[in-house]
């Protein structure tokens, strides 16, 4: 697993580590079975689909994620991140809310 210089919640660091790592499985396991991804007003729901999703626009493409700043607001866990693949940089906020111990929404952009 990888090291982050800004402490991240359990369910957080399991998604951002498992995109790193290419692994759909432990990415899919971090959230709830009812979870949701929005990416940018797509919404995907359920284990099987955020599985799909990981598949063909996160772990797929191969990113290297880097957390470069992490804040809360009311519910929401704001985690700011430098988004690599290949040659390309981006920036992006990924937008979390928990529950319990697995990851119950996931909002990009």
């Amino acid at each position: 697993m990888a090291d982050h210089p800004h402490r991240l919640d359990p369910p957080i660091k399991a998604v951002i580590d498992a995109t790193n790592a290419g692994n759909g499985k432990a990415f899919a396991a971090a959230f709830a079975n009812d979870a949701t991804i929005n990416d940018w007003g797509e919404v995907h729901a359920g284990r099987n689909q955020i599985g799909k999703w990981d598949r063909e626009h996160n772990s797929g493409t191969r990113p290297k994620l880097e957390v470069t700043g992490v804040s809360r607001l009311g519910g929401e866990i704001l985690v700011l991140l430098r988004i690599t693949r290949g040659e390309e940089t981006e920036t992006g906020t990924w937008s979390f809310r928990l529950s319990g111990k697995q990851v119950a929404s996931l909002e990009i952009g």
